[in-house]
């Protein structure tokens, strides 16, 4: 057996034990291109990173394979509750023609997000529709924030214009007629829902048939909403996608990503800045940013966080299940001009499998936005927010083409099966 005092008489000896082969075992392109791959994934892999930027590495990896606690949702880990959330996610009765499902831009066959720029389902919005992969371990939801809850999402597309477009009380007519067994199980009896002089067949604020309403019926209806979101919330929270190929690689095993694909990583965390603002586990810090995206007139978290405040379903109002840590929270926020066009850092982690990019889908494909990034530019400007210069990046064409590489290497296992469709036994 040959051993070796260092990687350099190593080396040598690959490249003296290269014409050997060629003598016995033929001219053969494949074999020495074998030894020379080796011979470069040798010389190329040994002290790629340093001890500061290991480290790094180490605190991007793993992700949880479950989701974190939610207080202001009690039936969050129910398993009944996922499975009536389940149910609710597929079923297009509840959007106003009985057309659109969550499911519709919340697809499991893209990743649960949809294709489109912009989402399409019973209009066509303005925003990219995220996936809900791992969302349940975002800070803030949406792009502007203006939920932050799982929960509270879903209520807010259930009822907007341009997704499913009903209303709260046809919904609780629609859970009493079709679901009202396994709901009653889960959050306790209904009311006498038959009654439409007190709960009308469709309504929301604004709606004379919902304004005109008692308070505390409108408290009833509101009530049953809060628990279909948390019902949804529930089946979002087993969403999780673990167990990337980085996070493989980063456990110990060399072979999970290819050599390109180090080299991406080593610019993540170092020549490229991405981990600035994709950090932490989920490649996210949560924060919002203009970083200079050609956008209309959306000002994204400066009109985000008035929505939030003035939303009955935030965590800090009386439908949460745990307030006082969210009045805290909730209390310190406030617009302010730096917020306009600031749109929140979106995790990486299935990035590759969720295009078109940005907020309103400006970018088709992860070469666009690794191009877009590298050229640096100008914050987009808004009255009351001068623009900032924004720095290149200077990656040559490898080192751009290495960063994509790494990017693919966050694509998780996906959650079993049973998950990613409509239950058979859905009523």
């Amino acid at each position: 057996m040959l051993f070796f005092s260092d990687k350099f008489a190593f080396l040598w000896f690959l490249v003296l034990l290269s014409p050997m082969v060629l003598l016995f075992g033929g001219c053969n392109d494949q074999n020495m291109g074998k030894i020379l791959s080796q011979v470069e994934n040798s010389n190329e892999t040994l002290d790629l990173f340093s001890p500061e930027e290991w480290e790094i590495v180490l605190s991007l990896s793993p992700l949880p394979a479950t989701a974190p606690p939610n207080p202001t949702n009690h039936v969050a880990d129910n398993p009944a509750a996922a499975k009536l959330g389940q149910m609710l996610f597929f079923d297009f009765r509840f959007s106003k023609e009985g057309t659109i499902a969550c499911s519709t831009c919340h697809s499991p066959f893209y990743a649960f997000a949809d294709i489109e720029a912009t989402s399409l389902a019973t209009g066509r919005g303005t925003r990219n529709t995220p996936t809900i992969f791992n969302a349940v371990f975002n800070e803030w939801q949406f792009w502007d924030g203006r939920a932050e809850s799982m929960w509270a999402v879903s209520l807010l597309a259930f009822e907007d214009e341009s997704e499913m477009a009903g209303t709260r009380t046809q919904y609780a007519h629609i859970i009493n007629e079709y679901y009202k067994t396994l709901y009653e199980e889960i959050f306790g009896p209904l009311p006498e829902l038959d009654d439409t002089s007190r709960f009308p067949k469709e309504g929301k604020p604004g709606d004379p048939a919902f304004d005109n309403m008692s308070e505390a019926d409108q408290i009833i209806i509101n009530t049953i909403f809060a628990n279909m979101g948390k019902a949804v919330d529930a089946y979002q929270r087993l969403l999780i996608t673990s167990a990337a190929p980085f996070d493989n690689y980063v456990a110990g095993n060399e072979d999970a990503i290819s050599l390109a694909a180090k080299r991406g990583l080593k610019l993540f965390v170092g020549k490229a800045r991405c981990v600035d603002c994709h950090s932490t586990p989920r490649f996210t810090d949560n924060r919002f940013y203009n970083i200079g995206v050609a956008t209309t007139e959306d000002t994204g978290r400066f009109d985000g966080i008035p929505l939030l405040l003035d939303n009955i379903f935030n965590s800090s109002n009386i439908y949460s299940d745990s307030r006082g840590e969210s009045e805290s929270i909730l209390s310190m926020l406030e617009a302010k001009p730096e917020d306009k066009g600031a749109f929140r850092t979106p995790p990486l982690r299935n990035v590759a499998i969720t295009a078109p990019y940005f907020h309103a889908g400006q970018l088709l494909d992860l070469e666009s936005v690794i191009k877009f990034k590298n050229a640096g530019g100008y914050t987009t400007a808004y009255p009351g927010r001068a623009p900032e210069i924004i720095e290149t990046l200077d990656l040559t064409e490898q080192e751009q083409a290495d960063l994509i590489e790494f990017l693919h290497t966050l694509t998780g296992e996906p959650p079993p099966a049973v998950l990613m469709h409509r239950l058979v036994d859905a009523p």
